[in-house]
């Protein structure tokens, strides 16, 4: 009985503090290896015109508070900010599709924030996208391919013969039907 009168007169808590609530356990997740990667990738990218500028830096780092970091993690991306580390490498580690895609998208917004678009960040952008269509397994896509179109055609056939089954008993009926 008395927990109903608590359930009863319980009272909801107002969408500001769920609000807070939600974010703090979002907050509470850790960045995928592959995501980490790619925020390391973008400090290395920074780094190919030989100097960071002052709008990259506050741009990276406002990017990522963005993003729910370990202890750990933060460390090597301070030190990342201080040590050029090799970009290919770094960029070999991102995994996920989609963080290829929002590297890349990141990338150009990082070029342009310092107001120039530097050769060198060019041909490492250049150098990067080549890197990522190395990685793409054509032969396997290829593959894929090829045996979705099987399917289909198998399938295809399949209702074509479905169809001339369906046909030959109307036609079977209809010969029924004047039998009787």
């Amino acid at each position: 009985m008395s927990n109903f009168l608590i359930l009863k007169h319980h009272q909801p808590r107002p969408l500001k503090n769920r609000l807070r609530l939600i974010k703090g356990v979002c907050m509470s997740l850790e960045i995928t290896d592959s995501q980490f990667s790619m925020l390391r990738s973008l400090v290395a990218l920074a780094h190919c015109d030989g100097a960071l500028s002052p709008n990259e830096t506050s741009y990276l780092k406002e990017l990522f508070e963005k993003y729910p970091m370990s202890f750990e993690q933060q460390n090597i991306i301070a030190e990342d900010f201080t040590k050029e580390h090799e970009l290919n490498d770094l960029f070999r580690n991102i995994t996920n599709k989609a963080d290829h895609k929002k590297f890349f998208y990141l990338a150009r917004v990082l070029c342009l924030i310092d107001g120039s678009f530097d050769r060198s960040e060019v041909k490492a952008i250049e150098k990067l996208q080549a890197l990522y269509l190395d990685q793409v397994d054509f032969d396997n896509k290829l593959a894929e391919t090829q045996t979705c179109y099987d399917i289909f055609t198998k399938r295809k056939s399949e209702s074509r013969s479905i169809n001339e089954l369906i046909q030959a008993l109307e036609v079977w009926n209809e010969y029924d039907k004047k039998a009787a």
